[in-house]
């Protein structure tokens, strides 16, 4: 749920809605549609006296309110590829157009080499969400702390380690996004509908098909999910702050993915969520 309490910052004739510092999706009228609950509910940590709490108490991480770990979920159907979809040129341009648009189109798109970039350009927020140990890319990236890796993937719109295997996203999400149902994997995962990253052949190796259109998946909230932190600041109403990703106030968006359009996540890491309610990823 939304406190009542927030501001709601309409952007004219843009697809979505955002609030200020947070974004407000709405569920589909129709379909099977479950949330990513807080890591604090999700049964896998636990502080010193064995009470549940967000991963950064676990891990003693110390933040500021708005500053915290990435709140990964991870997803389960892309172990025969070890957990990672490769991003070639057409996926990593799809990807930075979604950040493009994220930001409203306000940030410089002037291409400079990548230790002259600064947070006013595009490229800059590119090199940020693909670096390495950002959760999103793991360690399948080409730059970390603003360095390019010795032997690191292929970043092609940064020009950098074009001869090496490209950068890859792994099969995650974060909580908070929401997800649809389109099945069910024993009594323990759903099948969840993503976008198609590509299939496998008969010899099992990953065949990458093409990203969809910008507009063909913007206004779907559980194929285009949103980066977010878990903090170690609580809400007096239970559970914790969680904010977004850089670059704020936008947050940051990327691809949710599936061999076939398929992916599987554990039934407890999410919750049912009613169809046409309002919802935040930053808010579960």
């Amino acid at each position: 749920m939304i406190p009542q309490k927030m501001q709601v910052l309409v952007i004219p004739n843009h697809p979505q809605e955002y609030k200020l510092r947070t974004g407000i999706f709405r569920v589909p009228d129709e379909g099977l549609f479950y949330q990513g609950l807080q890591d604090v509910y999700s049964g896998e940590w636990f502080d010193q006296n064995e009470r549940p709490c967000p991963r950064a108490i676990r891990l003693h991480y110390k933040n500021a309110p708005n500053n915290g770990l990435p709140s990964t979920v991870q997803l389960w159907g892309a172990i025969k590829i070890n957990e990672f979809f490769p991003l070639n040129e057409a996926w990593q341009r799809f990807w930075l157009d979604l950040i493009d648009r994220a930001t409203y189109y306000t940030l410089s798109r002037e291409v400079l080499p990548y230790n002259q970039l600064t947070p006013n350009h595009l490229l800059y927020w590119w090199a940020y969400a693909t670096q390495h140990s950002l959760a999103l890319t793991d360690n399948h990236a080409a730059m970390y702390h603003g360095k390019i890796i010795e032997n690191g993937c292929a970043d092609y719109i940064l020009g950098i380690n074009v001869g090496n295997p490209p950068i890859a996203i792994k099969s995650l999400s974060m909580t908070g996004n929401i997800f649809k149902r389109i099945g069910k994997q024993g009594s323990e995962n759903y099948i969840i509908e993503t976008i198609n990253a590509g299939s496998l052949d008969e010899g099992g190796r990953f065949i990458p098909a093409d990203p969809p259109s910008i507009d063909e998946v913007w206004n779907k909230p559980w194929l285009i999910h949103w980066g977010v932190e878990s903090t170690t600041v609580p809400v007096a109403k239970g559970g914790f702050v969680q904010s977004a990703f850089p670059p704020k106030p936008f947050g940051l968006p990327f691809p949710l993915m599936g061999i076939e359009g398929k992916n599987i996540i554990g039934a407890r890491r999410v919750v049912p969520i009613k169809n046409g309610e309002e919802f935040s990823p930053y808010y579960p």
